[in-house]
C-alpha cells in the first residue's frame, strides 16, 4: 500500500514515480477478478501519492466478464471524479489459460484459436 511511510522511502531512494493497478473501482468487478483491494483504498493510495508530490500512474481495466453499462458508468464517473491523477484505462487481457479466457470461450464470446487469430482478443458483447 502507498504510505506516506513508504512512499517518504521510496523518494529518499529516489523513486519518483510508481504505477498502480487499481484495475477497477466498482465492487462487483472487483469481485469477478478476484482483488481483495477496496475503492476506498485505491482512493486513499492515490491521495497519499498526491499528497507526497510522487508521481503515480493508475491503471484501470474494462471488459471484465461481469461488466455492464452500470460498472461502465460507474467506472467513467470515477475517472473523470478523478483527472487531477494520471490515469491509463485499457480492456482486459484475455490470455489462454486463464479463467477469464476460459469463460469467453465457454459463452461464445471469442473462440479457442482467436488469440492465435487476432492477437490478444478485445472481447466485444
Amino acid at each position: 500500500m502507498a504510505t506516506p511511510d513508504n512512499l517518504k522511502a521510496m523518494k529518499d531512494a529516489g523513486c519518483y514515480c510508481i504505477t498502480t493497478g487499481v484495475e477497477n473501482v466498482h465492487p462487483a468487478i472487483l469481485k469477478s477478478m478476484k482483488k481483495s483491494i477496496t475503492q476506498e483504498q485505491a482512493e486513499k493510495a492515490l491521495a497519499n501519492c498526491y499528497e507526497a508530490h510522487m508521481g503515480c500512474i493508475c491503471n484501470i481495466l474494462t471488459m471484465d466478464i461481469a461488466e455492464n453499462k452500470e460498472t461502465v458508468d460507474y467506472a467513467l464517473a470515477w475517472l473523470r471524479k478523478n483527472q487531477k491523477y494520471t490515469l491509463n484505462c485499457s480492456h482486459i487481457q484475455a490470455y489462454p489459460g486463464t479463467a477469464l479466457h476460459n469463460e469467453y470461450v465457454k459463452n461464445g464470446t471469442i473462440s479457442t484459436f482467436d488469440f492465435l487469430e487476432k492477437g490478444c482478443p478485445f472481447p466485444i458483447r
